[in-house]
């Protein structure tokens, strides 16, 4: 993977944001095509945003959506919990900052 100065800024920014508790639970999941069509099955939707909220950041691949609505969709449910979210593509970074 090759990572952008500017990416890697914002992930060590992250990473200290999250420094401060005692364990970082960190996550990486392969969607294997998740897309639109899968997002729109709502027991496979609320499996990914239930599994997605166990980790503080976890890295996201092979998400098939070319409009980003997948990923906003991801990201709209996951934020009613506050959520932050940062896309990068198809890589997402998870925290909940709620303490």
């Amino acid at each position: 993977m090759n990572m952008s100065l500017f990416t890697f800024l914002k992930l060590c920014a992250l990473l200290n944001l999250v420094s401060q508790s005692d364990t970082l639970k960190v996550g990486s999941w392969n969607f294997n095509s998740f897309g639109i069509t899968k997002l729109s099955n709502d027991e496979a939707r609320t499996t990914v945003v239930q599994v997605m909220r166990r980790y503080d950041v976890i890295f996201i691949q092979q998400i098939r959506d070319e409009n980003q609505d997948v990923l906003q969709d991801l990201e709209n449910r996951l934020n009613t919990r506050k959520i932050m979210v940062i896309s990068f593509g198809t890589l997402l970074l998870v925290k909940d900052l709620v303490t």
